[in-house]
């Protein structure tokens, strides 16, 4: 398996005008509007970190995913430490 960073934590997207659901929206943090014209891709947080419900929100940058995953008191940083620390566990043996 491999080592994971703070990129594997969410996920980017290309903003598409051929579905109506992603040419225009509010980011779930900032509530800014967030349209083609404005960002060519849009953000979700990883499924596998907060569950399907949580992370059904749409963001306008990774500053946003990390505010929301840092409101749901999810704590990046030992979850990355964790985990490569779980891996070189895997690793040496």
């Amino acid at each position: 398996m491999n080592k994971i960073t703070k990129e594997n934590l969410y996920e980017r997207r290309e903003m598409k005008t051929r579905r109506k659901m992603y040419s225009i929206f509010n980011c779930s943090s900032c509530k800014k509007i967030v349209s083609i014209e404005t960002h060519p891709h849009f953000f979700l947080v990883a499924e596998h970190l907060t569950g399907p419900i949580e992370s059904s929100g749409r963001y306008c940058s990774t500053d946003c995913v990390f505010n929301h995953l840092d409101s749901l008191n999810i704590n990046i940083d030992r979850i990355i430490e964790e985990h490569n620390e779980l891996m070189d566990k895997i690793d040496s043996h």
